[in-house]
């Protein structure tokens, strides 16, 4: 006969009361279970015959903690009705003189076995097999430091009462995008998202997801970073959060007509190579990692270099750049940096007067400064150059209006169509199926410094640009994005836009630098 769910008290003639919890299989602790355990504890207190109380459970199991199939309710039906018996339960123990939940708004666990002087009894947890989250901080009974208290704002963690790695393992289940709306309910859950347990809890788990960061530079020399993130769902879309930095020790990274450095993302890590001083090039290279938005040091590059151009291919850094040499010569070098193991490397390989690199099928291939198309020959140690490709594709060293989707170029034309090489027919073809994407800035808009392309899970594109008020006098300007999914067919390519919209207001003269999209 399938036991019931259900909290019983049975007291012996020795004067102790054993509360058992029957909810299988594993006695999670649903709402009505901390509600018939607050009805028993409290009975059991103000009862004159119990002398102490042992608290144990049927079927071989304590608890597996809390029953997050409510939070599944919630999202299915889309109200919080099922929180109701939880948050009327928690208000209540709260306002119960024999427990004192005021103070860390949660339910009483620890008030059960800590011994305090209110309650005035033994209280033992007799615990056979599992006891997991919630129900482990139920038999531990431990105490906590007392918290600061909660504000208004943290109305739904007091009403929910879970313990911090029950919340952890929750939080880590909701999509990046939404971090942003999290962290603005509560301090804790500000601190929640950028915290090293809750990636490291995602990796266990295997949750990992694409995630766009911007840089942007304003005037000359002051650079903000920003992150992709959904609105609300009653509006939907997408808007630019910024991203707070600890302190104030982001590397200055060298604009268009600087060259002195050179960004990209490996993983979870932006590697901002050769940071400038916008006079000088320089070795250094740091790191910032998305996860906790702080900056550190990572080895130099060996030699210092100007001009840097830097792509990533199966998690190596390739930077070209060029180094002055005797007699007033200046000579191109590549060096590659392995992100495992963290260490440089100079290939035997020059390929004089280069000065972009890119990534073309797959392979490393680089422009020089008459627009010649190379292809490096790993294999032979060596640069071919690419007579059979059109040489319109040297262009790109000019925009960074460019990148590659599972092995397809795409980029933007001078008169602001999105376009992608055929290597087959080995010329630019106009992307197909674009209704309703609005007109892009044409290259003398900006020499295309205002568009930039960029990959976006599987299959997407996303589109970034920026256009000024229509107001004459203003001195503001928006930036544009649009999602593009994009199919190949029958030898064409075909991109159908599911949205765009501004995502965010700057001033007039704002420098999109470069989009990246991240692991996390």
């Amino acid at each position: 006969m399938a036991k019931k769910m259900g909290v019983t008290m049975e007291v012996g003639n020795d004067g102790v009361a054993v509360i058992t919890i029957s909810n299988p299989p594993v006695n999670s602790l649903a709402s009505p279970i901390i509600s018939r355990l607050k009805e028993k504890f409290q009975d059991a207190n103000h009862r004159s015959d119990v002398k102490a109380i042992v608290l144990t459970e049927n079927g071989g199991r304590f608890s597996g903690g809390f029953n997050i199939n409510v939070f599944q309710q919630v999202h299915k039906t889309g109200t919080q009705a099922a929180l109701l018996v939880l948050t009327k339960t928690t208000q209540f123990i709260s306002s119960s003189p024999c427990f004192d939940c005021a103070s860390t708004g949660r339910l009483p666990w620890p008030w059960i076995f800590s011994g305090r002087s209110s309650t005035r009894k033994p209280l033992v947890a007799a615990v056979e097999g599992l006891a997991l989250g919630g129900g482990l901080e139920l038999a531990m009974g431990k105490k906590k430091k007392k918290p600061t208290p909660y504000t208004s704002d943290d109305v739904i963690l007091a009403s929910l009462s879970l313990p911090d790695d029950l919340l952890v393992m929750i939080v880590a289940r909701v999509p990046i995008l939404y971090y942003r709306t999290l962290s603005l309910v509560s301090k804790s859950f500000r601190s929640m998202v950028v915290s090293p347990e809750l990636y490291k809890v995602r990796s266990v788990l295997g949750l990992t997801e694409s995630c766009l960061y911007v840089c942007l530079r304003f005037g000359l020399g002051s650079y903000k970073w920003y992150t992709l993130s959904s609105k609300s769902k009653s509006s939907g879309g997408y808007v630019l959060a910024s991203v707070p930095m600890p302190g104030d020790d982001s590397p200055r990274v060298a604009g268009l007509g600087f060259g002195y450095s050179d960004l990209v993302a490996v993983g979870s890590d932006i590697y901002n190579i050769g940071q400038a001083d916008k006079t000088t090039p320089t070795s250094s290279v740091s790191i910032l990692d998305c996860k906790s938005h702080m900056w550190r040091k990572a080895p130099s590059m060996p030699m210092e270099l100007g001009s840097l151009s830097a792509i990533v291919l199966d998690r190596n850094i390739f930077v070209l750049g060029r180094r002055y040499h005797q007699y007033a010569s200046w000579k191109s070098l590549l060096q590659v940096f392995n992100t495992n193991t963290q260490t440089w490397d100079i290939p035997c390989c020059v390929l004089d007067q280069a000065s972009h690199l890119f990534n073309f099928n797959g392979n490393l291939h680089a422009v020089n400064i008459f627009g010649w198309v190379f292809a490096f020959n790993s294999k032979q140690g060596k640069w071919d150059q690419l007579v059979e490709i059109d040489p319109s594709v040297g262009e790109i060293k000019y925009s960074e209006s460019y990148c590659e989707i599972d092995n397809v170029l795409y980029s933007v034309s001078k008169e602001g169509a999105l376009r992608w090489y055929d290597t087959d027919k080995t010329r630019w073809r106009d992307l197909k199926g674009l209704v309703g994407l609005p007109q892009l800035p044409r290259r003398f808009s900006g020499y295309g410094s205002y568009v930039k392309l960029t990959a976006y899970g599987v299959g997407k594109m996303l589109v970034f640009w920026s256009r000024k008020s229509n107001i004459l006098v203003s001195h503001m300007e928006t930036i544009y994005c649009a999602v593009i999914a994009l199919k190949k067919d029958k030898g064409d390519c075909w991109g159908k836009l599911e949205w765009y919209d501004g995502v965010l207001s700057v001033l007039a003269g704002t420098e999109l630098v470069k989009i990246f999209s991240v692991t996390l």
